[in-house]
């Protein structure tokens, strides 16, 4: 994966750490949707201040695949995201 940090957890299927940005979502997401072996991918957003919180919902809509969940921390930080996520009826868990 071209993104990918090598400071990232070994024994975590994929981390790309906190600042990351959408291009980075976007390769791990699509190498995840690439494998049968993955059931279920569960994004979890911890807006970091280069965190580009809108673009990585567009990104995921846009994907628009069952098998992701995102899971976005950050009360008023995410509501842009959250509100792409409910015009597409997007499952979302919000912490």
């Amino acid at each position: 994966m071209r993104y990918y940090r090598l400071t990232g957890q070994k024994n975590n299927p994929i981390d790309i750490i906190g600042d990351a940005t959408s291009a980075r979502y976007e390769s791990a997401l699509n190498v995840m949707l690439r494998n049968d072996k993955i059931d279920l991918i569960y994004v979890i957003l911890t807006p970091q201040y280069m965190t580009d919180i809108k673009e990585i919902a567009i990104l995921i809509s846009k994907l628009n695949s069952p098998k992701i969940v995102p899971v976005f921390l950050g009360g008023e930080l995410i509501q842009d995201a959250l509100k792409v996520f409910r015009e597409i009826k997007l499952f979302t868990l919000q912490v």
